[in-house]
């Protein structure tokens, strides 16, 4: 690795701080999606600069999702356990217990909201454990169940490598792209329902989770220094361009909408140039991971702490939005006549949920270490 001082040994096993400064980026970017994005459709400041940041900001931290689904493919990858019921056991315990208790505060705090409201008994199975209660954990039920698929995913890989091809693997991953670039186009242009068959489709987000599944075997091939920075340079770019085009679109009045959105940005995974982008920076980020080269990421470092919460900040950041953003008028117009304040409540956010995450394990050591009877699944 060219920059050991992101390393840490912890638990036996090795925690890659490369990965936490990763993450850590990407949850800043997912609140920034969903609080500065809210600023592209606010009445009144239409191509004033908190407009421009909520475009920026939403438009850009879309690679967010696929990251994070390709990282957890690549820890996953990286990991062995002892039975498929202790696989399932540890993943499950580590996405659902916090999950309920958002959802349990959502119902709680937001009686009267829309999506609470909208909940019966004939669709709150598919709420709880599809769609989400809230949208946006669309992802933490689309994750959920790539876990559940993944042993049968490296079964079939190991079965048809060795009985078919040993390259297999290559062709798996061939399969998967075009899966995914054909259900976001048929979202995109209205053959299916993208809330249904994009967000929370597992099929849609296999070929990010299965890519970081098998990253090594697909990229390892790559080893001359020069095929590998022009790789990286030439996907670079085709991120560049791609997202360039993308927000020349979304900033340009006669082809954005003078008065409303003319462009679908809820659309943003399914849009054929942000499938472009995202496959972009994906695999930039696969490519740097693989062959190491993230000495980069050093100057990035203060992201760890962000990346260590990572999951707690995509879980609870909207609950906390709704007293320090949207639900805080003095905040709000704060954001729209000074721009930087909403970068600033995206850090606020990401800053307080880490810390109180932070505070939480430490009491939790504490108590174990002097009283040695705290059972480890609280944690």
């Amino acid at each position: 690795m060219s920059d050991l001082s992101l390393k840490m040994e912890e638990s036996g096993l090795g925690r890659d701080q490369r990965f936490d400064v990763i993450k850590g980026i990407c949850a800043l970017g997912v609140v920034g999606v969903h609080f500065a994005g809210s600023f592209i459709g606010r009445p009144g400041i239409r191509w004033e600069p908190a407009f421009f940041v909520g475009v920026y900001w939403n438009q850009i931290f879309t690679f967010a999702v696929p990251v994070f689904l390709f990282i957890s493919g690549y820890l996953n990858g990286r990991r062995e356990y002892p039975s498929i019921s202790n696989y399932y056991g540890k993943r499950l315990w580590g996405l659902l217990p916090q999950y309920f208790l958002v959802c349990i505060a959502w119902w709680f705090l937001f009686p009267h909201a829309d999506f609470i409201q909208d909940l019966t008994w004939d669709n709150i199975f598919i709420r709880l454990f599809y769609r989400g209660i809230q949208g946006t954990q669309y992802f933490v039920l689309a994750i959920m169940q790539l876990f559940l698929l993944a042993p049968i995913i490296r079964w079939l890989v190991a079965f048809s490598t060795k009985k078919i091809h040993k390259h297999s693997v290559y062709f798996f991953a061939l399969f998967f792209l075009v899966l995914h670039v054909m259900i976001g186009n048929a979202c995109f242009n209205g053959k299916l329902n993208y809330y249904y068959y994009c967000l929370p489709f597992s099929p849609f987000w296999l070929f990010f989770f299965f890519f970081g599944l098998y990253a090594r075997k697909l990229l390892g091939f790559m080893s001359d220094q020069l095929s590998l920075k022009v790789s990286l340079a030439l996907l670079a770019i085709g991120a560049v361009i791609s997202q360039a085009y993308n927000l020349y679109r979304c900033s340009t009045p006669e082809i954005a909408g003078v008065e409303s959105n003319l462009l679908p940005f809820d659309f943003a995974y399914s849009r054929p140039v942000m499938i472009v982008y995202d496959l972009c920076v994906v695999a930039v980020v696969a490519l740097a991971l693989v062959h190491n080269q993230t000495g980069f990421l050093k100057r990035l470092s203060w992201f760890r702490f962000f990346g260590r919460y990572s999951y707690e900040i995509y879980l609870w950041h909207l609950v906390l939005l709704q007293y320090v953003g949207w639900g805080n008028l003095k905040v709000m117009q704060l954001c729209e006549n000074y721009p930087a304040f909403i970068v600033l409540v995206c850090l606020f956010v990401c800053v307080l949920i880490s810390f109180f995450r932070y505070i939480y394990d430490l009491l939790i050591s504490i108590v174990r270490r002097f009283c040695n009877f705290v059972p480890t699944w609280i944690v």
